[in-house]
């Protein structure tokens, strides 16, 4: 059998080749798709990268595994802030898809026999990669493209590497310098709970009247006043329409102080202690880079060669603004676990990022409880949340930082982390905060839409831009497909705001309100497969369609999950808005993803036993 490996626009196909698709995800006969591999072999898959990944971390070189290697503090190891560790496959570290993609490849030609294989594609990596694999099979190889099997970049060369972050570094602290030096004092942290959140996704009216209202945190807010429960709250700054700047930021916090409730800006505690101990951190881990190097490239996942890939990951973990941005949080952590270390309890928005993973080891040294709170769905394919079994073990030195509590938000969340081996004693049920609208369905009914316009589709936006961009796009090439003239309103994501343009005499609105509001006047949602905006069209009761096309893992939150349609391209997209009528999704089935009760006895319960 001669394969032809299909990742970019497509030569002339011989009768002779078996066609294999790359990036393009289909079941139809005759051919290979490699999307379509992953999903048939998913578990296989998920869990040989996951063991790869752990046994990388165990590894020993001159007698010392690598986590022992980046032994940052006596019982701490940077291993744990690297990009390995974080797994970041849908924005750090996109490769990694591309690495699943060869591990699919590699277990369908254990059971088929191959002669040749021609691979077309642009991606150097790549090309470097299949020609090794086909090598150790002892089959043909041959490039279609030519002048791949060199390449060269910025990212591949650490000093180059360090002298990138030394410049982002530098612009960080001229541009916050005035910040950076004096922040004021900082009022006094309540005993109670300490939350860490994002500052967006906040209600802005209630932000303008001096009010605290975040869409993570739901009803939660008023919860704890009522119950005389004080709060602290430490917001990280992220670039949106709130606030564009830590200035900004702080102005906005300081009036959000109330009797119950204190504020602070997570930057607010980098002061030049923490500057200076981070810089010395960094360079204590350029000594071991060369170690770890070596550790790497001789401990490659099933003997296939993915250091072209993975050589990208460790030289941004180690020289990177990954390193940088890492020990400036690391350390920072450490300033405010003294600050706050009286607190009872500490909850946090989890979706296992760097950060995380410093608060966890700090907090730990306060000896009060932490509780990592994955506010919204848990993605199969979301390599963050997922971690070998094998790390859960807690006798071992220099372990990973976990909390001492996972809140499970609903059935599916909480099946997952039991199913990857996660002590079921540490799993608590808690309500789905940023989902109790639910509980009672909103009402979709044209009498109460008053005199807002409706909608026919919805357009949510992804909080990565290319996937915000591939979603208008195929949007655009749709519309002169249509059979009839849809009305279209767009919502950017609050962290990637984005304005469309008018389509063939469409125009589409572009709306900042709260998709809440959107929900309630539209019919159909259209919706990249990774954001969990998704989920709340589908609750909300809009006919939900996710573009899908192959080039990533199906980063969907409805994995396996059936009542939504996946679309990669106009054509099939034009197809379903044209054989569909303005009904809504139908029926839903709310617990199939969380539990919803706007009285919150579970959380209740749960901060009860725990403060």
């Amino acid at each position: 059998m001669n394969l032809l490996i299909i990742d970019c626009d497509s030569p002339n196909i011989s009768s002779l080749d078996t066609v294999v698709y790359w990036s393009k995800y289909t079941n139809e006969s005759g051919v290979v798709s490699v999307p379509f591999l992953i999903k048939k072999h998913s578990e296989e898959i998920k869990k040989q990268y996951l063991s790869w990944i752990y046994e990388l971390g165990q590894s020993k070189i001159n007698g010392k595994s690598i986590i022992e290697h980046l032994k940052l503090r006596d019982d701490f190891s940077f291993w744990w802030l690297t990009l390995f560790t974080e797994k970041c496959n849908y924005d750090k570290s996109k490769h990694i898809d591309q690495v699943l993609k060869v591990m699919a490849l590699n277990i369908w030609l254990n059971e088929n026999h191959v002669l040749s294989i021609s691979l077309n594609t642009d991606e150097k990596e790549l090309n470097y990669i299949i020609k090794n694999l086909c090598k150790q099979k002892n089959i043909i190889f041959k490039s279609v493209r030519n002048n791949l099997n060199v390449f060269f970049s910025i990212k591949l060369v650490p000093l180059l590497r360090f002298i990138t972050s030394l410049f982002w570094l530098f612009k960080y602290l001229i541009k916050n310098f005035k910040f950076l030096v004096y922040t004021g004092d900082k009022l006094p942290p309540f005993e109670g709970i300490t939350f860490f959140s994002y500052f967006i996704n906040l209600n802005k009216e209630c932000l303008k009247s001096g009010k605290f209202k975040s869409h993570y945190w739901g009803v939660l807010h008023d919860i704890i006043i009522d119950d005389g429960i004080k709060s602290n709250w430490i917001h990280f700054f992220v670039n949106s329409g709130i606030s564009n700047s830590l200035i900004d930021v702080e102005k906005n916090i300081e009036i959000l102080n109330t009797k119950n409730q204190r504020h602070y800006l997570f930057e607010s505690f980098i002061d030049l202690d923490v500057i200076i101990s981070s810089i010395f951190d960094w360079l204590k881990l350029f000594g071991k880079y060369w170690n770890v190097r070596r550790g790497i490239k001789s401990n490659l996942p099933l003997s296939l060669d993915f250091w072209p890939y993975f050589k990208i990951d460790l030289i941004e973990s180690i020289f990177g603004v990954s390193a940088i941005d890492n020990l400036l949080r690391f350390n920072t952590f450490n300033k405010i676990s003294i600050f706050f270390s009286k607190q009872n309890l500490g909850i946090y928005l989890q979706e296992n990022q760097g950060w995380e993973i410093s608060l966890a080891y700090y907090w730990k040294k306060t000896g009060n409880n932490l509780i990592g709170f994955p506010h919204s769905t848990v993605r199969y394919w979301d390599l963050r949340y997922f971690h070998d079994s094998r790390n859960f073990n807690r006798n071992t030195k220099l372990l990973l930082p976990l909390p001492d509590y996972v809140a499970c938000s609903g059935p599916v969340i909480k099946d997952i982390y039991n199913k990857m081996g996660y002590p079921i004693e540490s799993l608590i049920e808690v309500e789905a905060l940023r989902y109790l609208k639910f509980e009672n369905s909103l009402d979709k009914t044209k009498d109460n839409i008053n005199e807002l316009k409706s909608y026919d589709l919805l357009v949510l936006g992804d909080y990565i831009l290319e996937n915000t961009v591939e979603l208008l796009t195929i949007l655009y090439k749709t519309i002169p497909l249509l059979g009839r003239r849809f009305n279209i309103i767009f919502k950017p994501h609050p962290a990637c705001l984005v304005y469309t343009i008018e389509v063939d005499g469409v125009k589409i609105d572009t709306s900042f309100e709260s998709i809440d509001k959107l929900l309630v006047i539209s019919h159909i949602a259209l919706t990249s497969s990774t954001t969990s905006a998704s989920v709340d069209a589908y609750l909300g009761g809009n006919k939900v369609i996710s573009v899908y096309n192959g080039k990533t893992v199906d980063f969907s939150p409805f994995y396996n999950i059936s009542g939504i349609d996946f679309i990669s391209n106009e054509k099939e997209l034009a197809f379903i808005l044209n054989n569909m009528n303005n009904s809504t999704g139908g029926n839903v089935n709310k617990n199939i993803f969380f539990y919803l009760d706007n009285n919150l006895p579970k959380w209740k319960k749960m901060i009860k036993e725990l403060i």
